[in-house]
């Protein structure tokens, strides 16, 4: 599960796909289907999805123990042949990714 704290010491990193609205459920779908492939990298924490209200766009927030953790899973050879049908759809064009690395500097629960 996702904690979101300036004391919990991990690197927080937010894709943000933009899409055509009639292709968010199919992103969102193919998406999902590579998470695995995410969590059985060294150093996952936790990813979670999300779809926006209009439909325009899918984000994604992973947590790693460390921004190298982000960066070997990103260059693992199970990503490279699992990403295949994702990146030819931004090869085509079709959907366009902001990758960003975050650091919490603040949070308040009720």
């Amino acid at each position: 599960m996702a904690t979101i704290s300036k004391e919990n010491n991990v690197t927080t990193v937010v894709v943000e796909v933009s899409i055509e609205p009639e292709e968010q459920s199919s992103v969102a779908a193919m998406m999902q289907r590579l998470s695995p492939v995410f969590a059985r990298q060294p150093g996952f924490v936790s990813l979670n999805l999300h779809k926006s209200d209009d439909g325009a766009r899918v984000m994604q927030y992973i947590q790693w123990r460390s921004l190298e953790d982000h960066y070997a899973c990103m260059a693992s050879h199970d990503m490279a042949l699992s990403g295949g049908a994702f990146i030819g759809l931004l090869s085509s064009g079709k959907a366009v990714m902001d990758v960003k690395v975050y650091e919490v500097v603040y949070s308040i629960e009720a």
